[in-house]
């Protein structure tokens, strides 16, 4: 259809388009023919006031990390069984361990 004919359509037609078949004109009638209705009331949404942020400062972020760090480094410490004939036990963050010789690590 051209940009005029598509201009000209009566009010209440329309042209429906579906993937793999060839646009049709048609006549969709209005939601109130069908028997849809709505409630005079509708939906309200819920007023949310503005609150107030508050953005961590350097040092804030700073100690919270540290803070945290060494809670974790306390933790993995106690929870460490001492190594065995000169063997180092290594734990990956996803909680694997494996073993290793001092002679195999490089510097």
């Amino acid at each position: 259809m051209t940009p005029d004919e598509l201009k000209s359509i009566p009010k209440g037609h329309f042209v429906v388009m579906k993937t793999g078949c060839h646009p049709m004109q048609t006549r969709l009638r209005l939601f109130l023919e069908w028997g849809i209705t709505f409630e005079k009331e509708g939906y309200t949404v819920p007023v949310h006031e503005n609150m107030q942020v508050h953005y961590a400062g350097r040092k804030e972020l700073e100690e919270s990390i540290l803070c945290h760090a060494l809670k974790n480094v306390a933790s993995e410490k106690a929870d460490a069984a001492p190594p065995q004939n000169g063997e180092q036990e290594m734990k990956k963050e996803d909680g694997h361990t494996w073993s290793s010789n001092d002679s195999s690590l490089r510097t």
